[in-house]
């Protein structure tokens, strides 16, 4: 537990934009996110990116600005609330693609670990990247399944006199 929350640290996202040939110093503090989500999540650059560009007072290139402006929509819809927020960053590249990490939160034994919202993010995260083709299997399951009882029914031995079976 102590190892995730070590991991997942809060990160201020401050940074200089131009408009007009004036610099303006940003710093988001509230953002759309989808409604039952809890949270929005992106890979994206390193914390100490924005930071060392904020204290040089450079602007962010346009990739940056992307990625902050997908992460914290200052637009949304009806399926989203607007929120306060708080950003957070994982310290070590790609844990959330390591199906190792994964399988240790999964076999933990203690259930707090998924009071912590780095636990939460990583499995969030999977299950986004797994969401369709666990649907996909689920409808194919199913279909396998009505297949299966319609052979059943159809070779049954004792079914109904109405129920044709292979004599003739």
């Amino acid at each position: 537990v102590r190892i995730m929350e070590a991991i997942f640290q809060p990160c201020p996202l401050s940074y200089w934009v131009e408009r007009h040939g004036e610099l303006y110093r940003m710093k988001r503090q509230t953002a759309h996110i989808k409604v039952g989500r809890c949270f929005n999540l992106m890979e994206g650059p390193h914390g100490s990116f924005f930071e060392e560009r904020f204290k040089a007072k450079e602007v962010i290139d346009k990739e940056a600005l992307e990625f902050v402006t997908q992460l914290l929509p200052s637009e949304g819809s009806s399926r989203t609330m607007y929120v306060p927020f708080t950003a957070f960053m994982c310290h070590i590249p790609f844990v959330h693609k390591d199906m190792r990490v994964l399988v240790a939160l999964a076999d933990c034994p203690d259930a707090n670990i998924f009071q912590i919202e780095g636990s939460r993010a990583i499995v969030s995260w999977r299950w986004a990247m797994e969401r369709r083709m666990a649907q996909f299997r689920m409808v194919i399951a199913g279909v396998e399944v009505v297949n299966f009882m319609l052979i059943n029914f159809i070779t049954d031995e004792n079914a109904p006199y109405w129920v044709p079976v292979g004599d003739d």
